[in-house]
């Protein structure tokens, strides 16, 4: 475990190096028509963003997805894995200090909210990618920015990027939910994984850890399941703001418990 001081350090640190930023083309992706096993293809209720310093194997992957050409995936799979140096898993300490050496760091923003911080390519490494929970609401698509915090001062952005909004499979509840609330602050519908959560969803979890036993490839709660998820929304004074944190926190811990069962 990194320290509160040794990250403080770090940050004090990204602080000092040069500032870059590149705004982030966000598209859709509808295609039903490709291999759902496939681990390049954005995954339901989430926004998907790969980085790498190689544009050309974003384009191929942009095209791949675009034609959802199952083989052209394959190709661009076995390319990364054929040309990414293997080192052993660094956590802790090693990572920190794994990343402190790259040339450039960034964090993921929409709009004002930073939704990924701290995030790098490590060297030989050829294709990176970030998951953000999406709960299907309004999503505007040219406020997603990417800040690179650059060492050297002759360096420009180090990174290009390729994000995919892939809607939740969502239920009537949701949609009336997500109609309530207002579209010009759509950053509350955007969330990634933190270990501290709130009252409300510890309620909402209940009802999550029911519908992960149905989640299978849609990664949702069936409507069968929903009915203790309503009692909960309206039990309570919930404001339409805070219903949405909720189900954006709910989708996140389900999609993850979903893969975890998978593995």
């Amino acid at each position: 475990m990194v320290s509160y001081d040794a990250i403080q350090s770090f940050h004090q640190e990204l602080s000092e190096r040069f500032f870059r930023s590149t705004q982030i083309d966000l598209r859709f992706f509808e295609r039903s028509d490709i291999d759902p096993d496939s681990d390049l293809i954005p995954v339901p209720g989430a926004i998907t963003v790969f980085f790498s310093r190689d544009e050309g194997i974003l384009r191929h992957l942009a095209d791949a997805l675009e034609m959802a050409d199952a083989e052209a995936l394959t190709r661009i799979r076995s390319e990364v894995a054929e040309r990414t140096v293997r080192r052993a898993r660094r956590s802790g300490y090693a990572a920190l200090e794994a990343i402190r050496t790259v040339e450039s760091v960034f964090d993921i923003r929409y709009r004002d909210r930073t939704l990924w911080q701290d995030r790098a390519l490590p060297e030989g490494e050829v294709l990176g990618s970030a998951l953000i929970s999406w709960t299907g609401g309004p999503l505007a698509t040219d406020v997603l920015t990417a800040f690179e915090y650059v060492q050297h001062e002759e360096s420009g952005p180090q990174y290009k990027f390729l994000a995919y909004a892939r809607a939740p499979f969502l239920t009537d509840l949701e949609r009336r939910m997500l109609e309530r609330f207002p579209s010009d602050v759509a950053e509350i519908q955007l969330s990634t994984l933190v270990e501290a959560e709130t009252k409300t969803f510890d309620e909402v979890a209940k009802v999550v850890d029911d519908a992960v036993h149905k989640a299978e490839q849609t990664r949702t709660c069936g409507p069968d399941l929903l009915d203790r998820f309503q009692q909960v929304l309206e039990a309570g004074a919930i404001s339409p703001e805070a219903t949405v944190k909720e189900l954006v926190k709910a989708r996140l811990e389900l999609m993850t418990r979903s893969q975890l069962r998978e593995q």
